[in-house]
């Protein structure tokens, strides 16, 4: 994924960047107002020393970001079900089984969490370019 942005400060090797938000419902914004505020700021590692004012690109590979996603929605609901189904070859009980289901559930999420704070820093995009 690559996306266009503004420095708008500098620290070490990394850079705050401003970018332009992209509508993910389709261009209404205007109907529901979640998108009031149409930029985001973003710390992103600066390996080509971009300054603050300059217009530059920002990339992040798009494995990572599919795996991301995988590990927030995916894997909790297929835990879910594992739990669900595998927790009913012992209890015939349809509360106990969504219970092992839940908690399987949550365990994933917290791993997820606890993952993402182990690996936060692969997740940080980096500037590849300067644009003129």
């Amino acid at each position: 994924m690559t996306e266009a942005g503004i420095v708008i400060k500098t620290e070490e090797k990394r850079a705050l960047v401003q970018v332009i938000r992209k509508s993910a419902c389709g261009e209404h914004c205007v109907h529901c107002g979640a998108c009031a505020k149409n930029t985001v700021e973003i710390w992103a590692k600066n390996p080509v020393g971009a300054k603050k004012g300059e217009s530059v690109l920002l990339e992040l590979s798009d494995q990572k970001i599919y795996r991301a996603a995988f590990l927030v929605y995916l894997l909790p609901l297929i835990f879910f079900f594992v739990g669900y189904f595998l927790s009913g070859m012992w209890f015939a009980n349809e509360i106990t089984k969504v219970f092992i289901g839940g908690v399987l559930f949550v365990l994933s999420i917290v791993g997820a969490a606890v993952y993402s704070r182990k690996c936060r820093q692969e997740y940080v995009p980096a500037i590849t370019k300067i644009v003129l």
